[in-house]
């Protein structure tokens, strides 16, 4: 299990050793790389004037910003695109085929035997950093300790597997539904470039517009009542982020993007003690990108139909054609 699915006082502890690791002060050591990583990304196709966002930018950007964070070696970053494929995009006949059992129905992707190569690959890494740390997350992760107890290896191997697949694909789905909301926008997107000091505002509207997690579903720990239904202990609750956001009891023109909109209470993260640890390296991820994105590309248009990734968990776009006139 991983900590999204764990209670006080497990919970509590496991979060504990790993916010002593996921510091803000280590993350924004990454900010000059990941600002490097968006420009080299971004040179060639603003030269050419058209691209496939997805795949000739935004779905490389935070797998190499999180690959560098946990300390891989550039040379195994590719791995991380096959997990995330096979575990987020197994509905997708693109991503990912299903892998059929002895009865014939697809082996769930989130099973032990799907993932036996992402933990052994988890352990060596892990091992890896002990003999010789760096100034890498896995490295602080190895040595993190609360009141004596570090993670055992079931725990890293579950934080590796949460880290890998939440670091990296919610971001990897933000960044294109936020260049598609800013396409179909023109006059917010000349509004940033003209003033990117709006960018994190942006961001956070990115966030609401287009939030990565469609849906979560939690288990009712105790009888409550909520919007007039009766939910008894043991329901499963499913909420529904792609909803919420649009709720115009909480925000003011919701069908409006507004790239300046405040407040902006938003769930793409989550909320209360399970908000997303990972919340700082992507909005920091995302607010460079747009910042050079709205300076690079002048005005980006649709060059051709957006296809969606089949997934009823993560709102991913895994084509989305754009032209722009330099």
């Amino acid at each position: 299990r991983t900590v999204l699915n764990m209670d006080p006082p497990e919970h509590m502890r496991l979060r504990r050793l790993v916010t002593s690791a996921f510091t803000r002060r280590r993350l924004d050591r990454f900010t000059a790389a990941v600002t490097a990583r968006a420009r080299a990304l971004l040179e060639p196709v603003a030269r050419s004037g058209r691209c496939d966002l997805p795949v000739e930018v935004t779905d490389d950007f935070p797998l190499s910003n999180l690959a560098e964070l946990l300390g891989m070696p550039p040379g195994e970053r590719h791995l991380m695109l096959e997990w995330t494929n096979r575990v987020i995009g197994y509905q997708d006949d693109e991503h990912a085929a299903p892998v059929p059992g002895s009865d014939g129905r697809p082996v769930n992707p989130r099973s032990p035997a799907m993932l036996g190569d992402m933990f052994a690959y988890a352990d060596g890494l892990a091992e890896a950093k002990r003999r010789r740390p760096g100034e890498d997350l896995m490295s602080a992760l190895v040595q993190a300790e609360v009141d004596g107890r570090r993670l055992d290896d079931d725990e890293l191997r579950m934080f590796f597997f949460l880290l890998v697949i939440a670091g990296n694909d919610t971001v990897r789905s933000a960044l294109p539904g936020g260049v598609l909301a800013l396409a179909d926008h023109p006059g917010e997107h000349a509004r940033l470039a003209a003033d990117p000091a709006l960018v994190p505002s942006a961001v956070e509207e990115v966030l609401r517009w287009h939030p990565p997690v469609l849906t979560f579903r939690r288990t009712a720990v105790r009888d409550a009542e909520l919007g007039g239904r009766r939910i008894r202990a043991g329901d499963k609750v499913v909420v529904y982020h792609c909803s919420a956001h649009f709720d115009e009891r909480v925000f003011d023109a919701p069908m409006r993007f507004d790239a300046g909109r405040s407040p902006n209470d938003h769930l793409a993260f989550g909320d209360g003690p399970h908000l997303c640890l990972g919340a700082h390296f992507a909005r920091l991820q995302m607010r460079i990108f747009f910042t050079e994105m709205v300076r690079m590309l002048p005005c980006p248009r649709r060059d051709g139909p957006v296809k969606r990734l089949t997934s009823n968990f993560i709102n991913g776009i895994s084509h989305l054609p754009l032209r722009w006139e330099g």
